[in-house]
Order: structure tokens, then sequence, then C-alpha cells
């Protein structure tokens, strides 16, 4: 082992992309089972993109039309629709004017617009039709609407009046908050609105509107309906809770809770109906400010809001296109009145009945065992989908001795062949595959991580010969409020393949190990997974050619070398000992970038960046855009390294794998703005070939860094070096939070010379 001392601030560079707020997808093929185990089967089908709920009618010409004509010849009677595995109903009116067969009319309940499992990348729903369901599935449409109830009564309306409520949902689907750990929820995890918290940002408002369909018969209250999550687990003192919340309707309190832990909270109250107003009501979630007795310090409190359902009892008319009624069970028949609605208007239920108006006087509703949703609609109120697609096929068609497998956007196909193809020369079996085929087998057309997870599983168990899998394409955990319709094959968002998240100590992080852990131990990898987190051709052209670039270039002679990086905290110091310690006679030079702690600057970084070295190891603290290399007590302006001193490295043809020991450097998953680990691999000609880093903060056992190196020393791959440190550490928070970003298949120096032609 060599020592070598070479000689060699704050600030960063956003990279702004634009977002969108992703549509339902409906998608129209096949899917058995509940979601946990969907069919593997592919087969062609149509996806139809859905912005809301609400009651759509899409023509069926132009249904197999998008379905590239493998439903042309399907007769109605054969079809089958599910949601999640569900059957879904679907009703057919063939009227010439809505063209050739006439057109399929389906209901997007509410719940379709929420996330299918606790930590789906978006809320999505996803219908599935074919002509060859499995058996047992309910086919074809159903009954026509006087099938749904009795024969007509002489008398309608000496039959009990059906109790409804109009409902409406107010959310914004914006931030998750995931509170699970691996795949075992510990509760039900959903997308938040908002975070409100004592210090700031103390009180979310919500415009509910002037409510002006509501029945002043018997002037009956409004009831709201707050769903929350608690997130901070603070200390506090005797007989107080560690949440508090009021909530205000036009400024008045009418309600509010107090609880501990972090779990999810609906707070229900009714409003009085003096505080009603004929202008839009505001209603408000507030935490209180709250402060300990021996200090008069603030009690940290932080809860997320969800959504707000505000519920009421509707006047006539009850048609409404865009909130549906609630109908309780009941075990005989209900008179529904309403005779002023359009003559026109239709009555369909979201759990797949539909009722014919009576005499223009209202509906007689069947007996049903459960609640369900009301749509009564004219035929303007019909919905018109955002977009129809083909289901994408070939995630079934990989050979079971694929080793290395690349999932990309259809768009970033091409630029991934090319790394495919060098990596064949290299002797691995490597298959490409469209992400969106996998999500149309796997997950049932829904952008899913565990569709991912499914498909990499069930390669992974039929051979057991996967050893590398690479993900082409940004993550991102912010759903944007641009409700820019999607358009195959390039959405608008940063969320080219979305990642797992995790819950961390401080909260949710990204993790790519979701995808290759192993079912019995959660934190031992069975394969590589490396990202490429760019979102476009050209950013993907740029990482491509340098990882080619790198592998053409010959290594130094001598030693691999690693260029030792740290902060000069007396912890860190001390880990760095130990850990130089623990590499005694390993053939291996190590560079510093000082001949002391307090020497370090980014300039001497940069020197010692410039010598080429195999390996850059930071250990120390760390956070999204910068590495600590002074005394995190006492940070000067020229004691870090950050993201703007990547472009001030020199350029260069070999650039060195980077590993971060340290905090939060690589969170890859930021919506608007890269990590120092982005930035490293992402510049052309600087900065790093690959990195591995955090992507929250956490306590990183000493144990991990010299496996890694041991390993990255004996390894055939990157990836190999960074499942055998894994494995070696045991530990689940550090198999989830080190993330790689770059090329699992990249082959390290370790491994001889190299005589490669990309």
């Amino acid at each position: 082992m060599e020592l070598v001392a070479d000689q060699t601030r704050p600030g960063g560079r956003n990279r702004r992309r634009g977002r969108c707020l992703r549509p339902v997808v409906l998608a129209l093929a096949l899917f058995t089972g509940a979601l946990g185990t969907p069919a593997l089967s592919e087969v062609p089908g149509t996806k139809i993109y859905l912005d809301r709920p609400g009651v759509y009618a899409v023509s069926l010409e132009h249904l197999r039309e998008a379905s590239g004509g493998t439903l042309t010849d399907a007769p109605i009677q054969a079809l089958g629709l599910s949601h999640r595995g569900h059957p879904v109903p679907f009703w057919i009116e063939t009227d010439p004017r809505f063209g050739p067969g006439g057109r399929l009319i389906f209901v997007a309940a509410m719940d379709l617009f929420q996330p299918s499992e606790p930590q789906e990348t978006r809320p999505m729903a996803v219908l599935l039709l074919t002509s060859d369901p499995p058996a047992g599935t309910p086919t074809g449409p159903v009954p026509p609407p006087s099938a749904a109830g009795e024969s007509i009564p002489r008398n309608l309306r000496a039959r009990p009046a059906a109790a409804v409520e109009r409902m409406l949902r107010l959310e914004q689907d914006v931030l998750r908050a995931p509170v699970t750990r691996g795949e075992r929820p510990e509760v039900d995890s959903l997308w938040y609105w908002a975070m409100i918290t004592q210090q700031s940002s103390s009180t979310h408002v919500v415009e509910v509107g002037p409510l002006t369909d509501r029945t002043t018969e018997n002037d009956p209250e409004v009831e709201a309906v707050i769903r929350l999550l608690g997130w901070s687990l603070s200390n506090t003192p005797e007989g107080a809770f560690q949440h508090e919340v009021e909530v205000l309707w036009n400024g008045e309190k009418v309600g509010g809770d107090r609880w501990d832990g972090r779990q999810p909270r609906e707070i229900r109250l009714h409003v009085p109906t003096e505080l009603l107003r004929a202008t839009p009501n505001r209603l408000q979630v507030k935490i209180p400010r709250r402060t300990l007795p021996e200090s008069d310090d603030p009690l940290i409190d932080i809860a997320y809001v969800d959504r707000v359902e505000v519920r009421y009892r509707p006047a006539p008319p009850l048609v409404d296109a865009a909130a549906p009624l609630l109908l309780e069970a009941a075990d005989k028949p209900r008179w529904l009145a309403d005779a002023t609605s359009p003559a026109d208007s239709r009555l369909y239920s979201a759990s797949g009945w539909s009722a014919e108006r009576r005499d223009g006087a209202g509906w007689l509703l069947p007996a049903t065992a459960t609640a369900t949703e009301l749509w009564i609609i004219d035929e303007d109120g019909l919905r018109t989908p955002l977009a129809l697609e083909p289901l994408t096929a070939g995630a079934r068609a990989l050979a079971a001795d694929t080793d290395y497998v690349m999932l990309a956007p259809t768009a970033l196909l091409p630029g991934t062949e090319r790394l495919a193809a060098f990596h064949r020369r290299r002797g691995l079996r490597v298959a490409t595959v469209d992400i969106n085929a996998v999500y149309d087998a796997f997950g049932g057309g829904e952008q899913s991580p565990a569709a991912i997870r499914r498909f990499l599983n069930d390669l992974y168990e039929r051979s057991g010969a996967l050893r590398y899998v690479l993900l082409v394409g940004d993550a991102d955990w912010f759903l944007a409020q641009d409700r820019t319709p999607y358009r195959h094959p390039e959405p608008s968002t940063r969320n080219r393949i979305p990642t797992w998240t995790f819950l961390s100590d401080y909260g949710p992080a990204a993790s790519d190990h979701y995808f290759a852990m192993d079912p019995d131990n959660e934190a031992l990898a069975r394969f590589a997974v490396g990202r490429l987190p760019v979102i476009d051709a050209a950013e993907l052209e740029t990482m491509v050619t340098k990882i080619l670039t790198h592998a053409k270039s010959p290594a130094p002679p001598g030693e691999p070398s690693i260029l030792m990086l740290s902060d000069s905290s007396r912890g860190s110091l001390l880990r760095q000992e130990r850990l130089l310690k623990a590499l005694e006679g390993t053939e291996i030079a190590l560079r510093f970038p000082a001949n002391a702690p307090d020497e370090v600057t980014a300039d001497a970084v940069l020197a010692a960046f410039a010598q080429q070295p195999d390996l850059v190891y930071f250990g120390g603290h760390g956070s999204r855009y910068l590495w600590q290399l002074g005394d995190p007590k006492n940070p000067q302006s020229d004691s870090f390294f950050d993201r703007e001193d990547v472009l001030r490295l020199a350029a260069m043809d070999r650039w060195p794998i980077a590993v971060s020991v340290s905090c939060a450097t690589a969170p890859f998953d930021h919506p608007n703005a890269d990590s120092l680990g982005e930035v490293m691999v992402l510049e052309k000609s600087r900065g790093a070939i690959a990195f591995l880093g955090a992507s929250a903060s956490l306590s990183t056992p000493r144990t991990f860094g010299e496996s890694l190196i041991r390993a990255l020393l004996q390894a055939e791959t990157l990836g190999d070096a960074i499942v055998a440190a894994k494995r070696s550490t045991s530990t689940a928070r550090v198999s989830h939070l080190y993330n790689l970003l770059g090329d699992p298949a990249l082959p390290l120096r370790s491994r001889g010379p190299r005589r490669l032609d990309p």
C-alpha cells in the first residue's frame, strides 16, 4: 500500500425540467388476480388515459383502432373488463351515431384514482379489456337499465326515499409520505397534499365553493372529513400529544383532534348551518402553536394533509358530471325523486347497475348490499379520454439465460441499445426492454415500481442467471400541478423510471435496492442495480459515450489508486484512520489531496482529481449538493466541494468511480435539481464514471466502506462489488439508501488490462 500526497464552495446548479401531473391510465388488456399476483401473459389491448373521476364514453371503433386492430373481430359478448384484477362493469350503446359497433361507457369511480399500493409512484387506475378473459371473469356489457330494477310499480313514490349525499373530494396529489419499511407496510401510505407545522406553513386553506345545490329542507348541516398523517415523533411533556390539529370553517373553529404516532387520522365534524355562505366557503386545517413548559421552545409538530371530503344533502336537479352522490345500502328498492334534471339525464352506479328515469320524476333504485357511488349525468356530462394507446409487448420474451437487463422508456431505447451492444461484445447476454412493456405485463399498465420488481423477480427465479439491471431514466418524487395530457411515447415529466420510496430514519428516500432485494433478507441484493439518471436522448448519449470512452481508455500503469477524502472533524478522521489500518497489506496506492487535513480545499481536490485515480472515496459529512471537507463546526467558503466545483474539474477521457460514504449526496429523485452524484456522472468530460452515494441521511457502519473497497479490488465489475459489500454489511438501511448512478456491469481495473473496442 503506497501513500502519496497530491496537491490538488456553496451554491449549486439547478437543472430545471418540465413536470406534469400524469393522468390516470385505463389499460384495456388482460390482467388477472389481485394486484399482487398479476397475469404474466401478454395480450394486445388499449390503454385509455383519464384525468379525473366521472362517466366516460369512447367508441368501440376508436378502441379497436388503438389496439392495433387486434380487437377488431372480437364480439362484444366476449370482452372482459377489469381494474387491478377485479371485474368492472361497462355499458354498450349501439346507436349508429356513435360509430360502428357503438360506444363503450364506464364509470371511473373516485377510488380508482388512489395509489394502487403503499408506495406507488403516483395515483393511477387501470381498466383491462380483452377478448380472451380468464375463466370465471364476467364478460360482455351489463344488462340494459330496465333489467337492473324491478318491474314498474303503480305508485313509485310509495317507495322509501333514497338517502343520498353529494360528496366533494378535494385533494391534490403533490407529495408521497410513505410509512413503510421494505415491502411490509406498517400502515397505509398515500399521496399527500400539503405539509403543515406550527412554525411555518401552519395553516392549509381549502376553497370549498358555495355549495349552491345544498337542500335547505330541515336546514341540514354539512359534514367535513379531513384525512391527515401525523409525521413528527417528538418527545412531548407528560399529558401532551405529539399531534394537535384545529379545523376552521370560514374562520370559526368547528373541530379538531389530538393523537400520537405516525398514523393516518380522519377528523369528522359537522359544520353548523349558520357558518355556511352563499359565496365560496373556506376550510382551514391548522396546527396551533405549542411550547415546551421548561424552555418556552416550540414543540415540533408536523402533519400531512391528504384530502378533504365535504358531504351534504343535495336538492334537485341532481345531475352533476364532477361530483357523485353517495347512496346508503338498503334491503329494499328506493325512490330517488328528481323532476328537474334534464330529460336525457342518466344514472350509473360505480358498483355495476344503472337505473332508468321514470316518467321524468326520478329513479327507482334497486336494493343494494353495500353503499355505492351514483353518477347522474346528461349527454354533455360524458367525459372523453385524454388519449388512447396500445399496450406494449416484449417483457415476457426474454431468454431464461439473460444475465443483464436494461430497462428504458421508448424514446431512450436506441441509446440504450448502443450500450447493450458493447456489453454483448464483452460476452454478456444483454436484453433491452421497453419499460412500458413491463408496466403492461406486470403492472396492468401502471407506472409502478412494484411492476418492475415483479418482472425482475420473475426473470431471476426462472433461471437465476440475472446479474445486472440498468434503469435508463431519471426518477421524481414530486407530482406537479401542471395537468398537461400525457402523449405516448414521451411523457412530460422527469419520472422516466420510478424508484421505490424507503422510509429512512429521517424521512422518505429513494431506493433502487428494492428491485433486487432478497425476499428472505431485505438487506441482501440478489443482483446489481444501477441507474442512468437521464431525462432525454441527448443526456443518455452523453452518458453512454462517457462509459464507452472510459472503457476504451487504457488504465495507467501500476497499482489501482484511491483518492481518499474526508472532512476534518475528529469523528471522520478517526473513521478514515481505522479504514486505512484495515486496508494495510492490499495492493493499492492511496492518495490524499493535501499533507494535512486542515490544508484540504476544493482546489486541492481538483488537483488530486487531475491525477486520474481509479477510485475517489469520500468519508465524512455530506448533503445533497456537497462534500464537507473542512471542519463542519466552522465551515469556510473554500472548505467544501460542491456541484459547481465539478464544472472546474479538468477534462479527461478516463474517470474515477466515486464512492460517497456520507449522508444524502445522491438523492436522484428531486423534481428539479440534481444532486452532487447526478452532476458527477452527467458531466460530459468531467466528474465520475459512476457514483455510489446515499439518498438520505444515515449513520453508515464502518465495515461498509472497508468491505466495498476490498470488493472493488477483487470483483469483476462494479455491480458485483456493491452486491458483495451490501451482503457483507447486511444492514437494510445501508442497502436501501446507497444507490448506484452508473453502469453496474462496468468492468473494474482490478481484473487486469482490458482490450475492448466500444
